[in-house]
């Protein structure tokens, strides 16, 4: 069993610790479901959670998306900008 590759960017990477990992699926699995997760391994990325954006496969997406095995998932936190 495979499963999609998370890539963390900017304050999401500072959170997590890391810039990518590989996390395997556990049956039919949302992008939200994902982040669920993901917000639960990664206390950090809690306070993020009403701001982040997902994208699949270089595509944003809303929480309802399907996630399969080989997607690559990103993780993206708000921008600052000025």
């Amino acid at each position: 069993m495979g499963g999609v590759t998370v890539l963390y960017f900017a304050g999401a990477r500072d959170a997590a610790g890391k810039k990518r990992e590989v996390v395997s699926l556990e049956g039919e699995t949302t992008a939200g479901d994902l982040l669920d997760r993901l917000l639960r391994d990664y206390p950090k990325l809690r306070p993020m959670k009403g701001t982040i954006r997902l994208s699949i496969n270089q595509e944003v997406v809303d929480a309802s998306a399907q996630v399969a095995e080989g997607d690559e998932v990103g993780i993206l936190p708000p921008v600052a900008g000025g």
